[in-house]
């Protein structure tokens, strides 16, 4: 029957038969594995096909919550994987912003390293 369709499609896409998550689940695990520093969580979801740019409600991204704690391996991780480095949230906060105001002035550095502008740097065309 269906039921049962339904559930061998679920354990071919994930073994232990959890059904598929769906993307806005994804991207705010995603957003917690980043701001948490796990990222072999990070590079399972990638596996299966999640954005690395993607975002919340609040338009934060997972780049966002990594330097907001601090997370200078998950950080460097996006960087190497050609995540964007000034997206702006609901506030216009880039994660340099975001660094520089918590105090974690060695992700600040790897960031403008590479590029990263606050906020404040970026022209929005009137």
């Amino acid at each position: 029957g269906e039921r049962g369709d339904v559930q061998s499609y679920a354990s071919e896409v994930d073994p232990a038969g959890a059904a598929p998550m769906v993307e806005t689940d994804m991207v705010v695990e995603l957003i917690w594995a980043a701001s948490k520093g796990d990222i072999r969580a990070i590079q399972q979801l990638v596996a299966r096909g999640i954005a690395l740019d993607g975002a919340d409600y609040d338009l934060r991204t997972p780049m966002h919550l990594a330097a907001a704690e601090g997370q200078r391996l998950v950080v460097q991780y996006f960087i190497d994987q050609g995540v964007g480095l000034s997206p702006r949230d609901r506030w216009g906060g880039t994660p340099l912003d975001d660094a520089i105001r918590h105090g974690h002035h060695d992700v600040a550095r790897l960031l403008e390293k590479h590029g990263a502008v606050t906020g404040k740097k970026i022209h929005v065309p009137t």
